[in-house]
């Protein structure tokens, strides 16, 4: 089942119009598709902006301890030694 689509006029100065027309016809798609990925871009990119924002604030609410970082240092050695290397 298609979604729906609703149409909508945008003002856009003529050199961004240029790239738009430019990327859209080298990538083979409409001007809508192009334009609705791009927006689909932005708004994953923003998610992400609050996913770390969050994710920082986290850290700085608890860091880490002197503790935790011997921890993962050990852990992390004792993993690497099963590691077979390429000499």
């Amino acid at each position: 089942m298609p979604s729906e689509s609703v149409k909508i006029g945008v003002s856009l100065p003529k050199k961004k119009f240029s790239a738009v027309e430019r990327m859209r016809k080298k990538l083979k798609k409409t001007r809508s598709a192009l334009i609705a990925e791009a927006i689909d871009l932005w708004i994953a990119a923003k998610k992400e902006e609050e996913l770390v924002r969050q994710y920082m604030a986290g850290y700085k609410k608890h860091p880490e301890t002197k503790r935790d970082r011997e921890e993962a240092l050990a852990i992390s050695q004792e993993s690497l030694a099963y590691e077979e290397w390429d000499e």
